[in-house]
């Protein structure tokens, strides 16, 4: 009897003990270490002080059950991130970042909109790489909702121009569209007619070879229709 009781007693010590250890560590052990991809409009400090804004999610049991639980903090402009303990200390965070192609200026805020027109985030802040886009023409805007325009195809042309600009890296400050759906790019200071969507690719494949040659230039580029040579393309200066 004395030797049941006298095992139990070791049982439930070492139960006691390991749970003096956990609780140690839940006080005293801190995630140190931060990694994280895939942000492009954040910076990695950025997205590590708006994930860990409460400093009791820098203990590691704490932030592994509340990510787990799905209870994640909201970004904007982010869909979601992922994690991943690589140790006590040390985390993996990857975020996917909902995909902008433009923002639109509305009474004094920033309306950003994807590829179908739906108005992902509004910001008073002004995104870097994120063109603001004019010339559309509507009525109101709702957040989470499309832009309600009459031409549903515009914001193809909009995709298209951006997904090259991108390809491309060229900075653009401003497209603007007009009513026949005819594109014009700010470039710091020189305008780019681009005219319609006819030989897009063409067109700012051109571009790109001629970016060095605009950028101590102002004045306006007209490129409304390709030329195969790219001798055609005309500029006046302003």
């Amino acid at each position: 009897m004395k030797s049941r009781w006298k095992y139990g007693f070791i049982i439930w010590a070492v139960v006691l003990l390991l749970l003096v250890v956990l609780a140690l560590m839940a006080a005293f052990v801190k995630i140190t270490d931060v990694e994280i991809s895939g942000n492009r409009t954040y910076s990695s400090k950025q997205i590590e002080k708006l994930i860990f804004k409460d400093k009791m999610l820098k203990n590691p049991f704490v932030f592994y059950i509340k990510t787990k639980t799905g209870n994640q903090e909201k970004i904007p402009f982010v869909s979601r991130y992922d994690v991943t303990m690589k140790s006590l200390q040390s985390v993996k965070i990857s975020v996917y970042e909902k995909k902008i192609v433009g923002y639109i200026s509305y009474f004094g805020t920033n309306m950003y909109f994807d590829k179908d027109g739906i108005v992902t985030e509004s910001s008073q802040d002004v995104i870097e790489g994120i063109p603001r886009i004019t010339g559309i023409d509507f009525d109101y805007i709702v957040l989470h909702e499309p832009i309600p325009v009459k031409e549903s195809k515009i914001f193809n042309g909009i995709m298209n121009i951006t997904q090259l600009l991108e390809k491309y890296e060229l900075s653009v400050d401003k497209i603007h569209i007009s009513d026949k759906l005819e594109m014009t790019l700010y470039m710091g200071n020189v305008k780019v007619e681009l005219g319609n969507d006819d030989r897009l690719n063409e067109k700012i494949i051109d571009l790109n070879d001629m970016r060095d040659n605009l950028k101590e230039l102002s004045g306006t580029l007209y490129m409304r229709e390709y030329d195969e040579d790219g001798e055609g393309y005309t500029f006046k200066k302003n």
